[in-house]
This record gives C-alpha cells, structure tokens and sequence, in this order.
C-alpha cells in the first residue's frame, strides 16, 4: 500500500466510516474486504492485522462483568 492510501486506510478506522462515509464496525475480514474492493489490494488477514497494529491501532475486546450473587 501507498503512503497516501495507508492515510485512508487510518481515517476509515479512526472515524468508523468506509470511502462512502457510511458507518463500519470495522473487523479485520470488513477491512480486508474493502481493501481489495476499493485499492484492488489482496492481502491476508494477518497481514491486515499487522499493518492496523502498526499503525498504532488495538482489538477491541469485550469485558466481563462480574454480577453480584444473589445469595
């Protein structure tokens, strides 16, 4: 990818929105998806994962919440 194509690539993921503007919950496979529809760019998942954690992005990972017992 381009430098100028990786500034996409970051603003998509940083504002939640594809190239129409049209709000994503982006996952690696949306990402991976949209990369080869928009830039014509085939790459393998783990790929996409390594380039979003360069760029200094992390997964989002529900937390466990821990309920009183009713005891």
């Amino acid at each position: 990818m381009s430098t100028e194509q990786q500034g996409q690539v970051e603003q998509w993921l940083e504002h939640g929105q594809n190239r129409d503007g049209e709000p994503v919950h982006w996952t690696l496979a949306k990402l991976q998806g949209e990369l080869e529809r928009v830039f014509g760019v085939k790459v393998s998942l783990t790929a996409v994962w390594k380039r979003v954690r360069k760029m200094g992005f992390r997964q989002k990972v529900p937390q466990m919440i821990r309920r009183p017992s009713e005891s």
